[in-house]
């Protein structure tokens, strides 16, 4: 399968900026509906297009930071993979970029870049009897380990959540679960 549609996820500008200067890529600012932080860069490159999302500031508590953390990214995300399916231009690869922390461990080290095996919530525990699979909601990812070899990347299961502050339960979870890395 040929890949000529790629959107790559960044949630903070300063992530994502680098890139799209790099890259050249322009704002689209048509691509999200107008009610949403959201913004889209889009491009080129070589003979594929290239769509970078980022998740905005936030606007409604007035701190102006960047809005992180599962909700504004799922929704993001959703909003991109629709409009262009609905546009007849459906991406044959996501990206989910940015930075996270790593476990040394599992080998990481700052700098490091990993490809996922898997995907978890390492910060949504819910105590209710059977809701625990629920919660931590792993998914398994596609392979990825010949692009791992070509990009001399590690691979290893990397958890998302909502919470900045790293608690003793989430350390748990993630030795018992084998994370190798964490993102907001």
């Amino acid at each position: 399968m040929m890949i000529s549609n790629v959107v790559v996820a960044i949630a903070m500008e300063a992530e994502a900026s680098p890139l799209i200067n790099h890259l050249n890529l322009q704002p689209d600012t048509s691509f999200f509906p107008t009610e949403t932080p959201f913004h889209a860069f889009r491009g080129k490159h070589n003979n594929c297009n290239l769509t970078v999302i980022t998740n905005g500031k936030d606007s409604v508590h007035g701190t102006g930071v960047d809005n992180v953390g599962t909700v504004p990214a799922a929704v993001a995300t959703f909003l991109t993979l629709q409009k262009m399916k609905d546009n007849k231009e459906s991406a044959d690869l996501l990206v989910n970029a940015g930075t996270c922390g790593g476990f040394k461990r599992k080998g990481a080290e700052v700098g490091d870049v990993f490809l996922t095996t898997a995907v978890a919530n390492h910060d949504r525990r819910i105590a209710i009897p059977d809701f625990t699979p629920y919660g931590i909601g792993r998914i398994e990812s596609t392979s990825v380990e010949n692009l791992a070899s070509h990009l001399d990347a590690k691979l290893g299961i990397c958890t998302t959540g909502n919470s900045l502050e790293y608690v003793f339960v989430e350390l748990c979870l993630c030795m018992c679960y084998d994370i190798s890395s964490f993102h907001i």
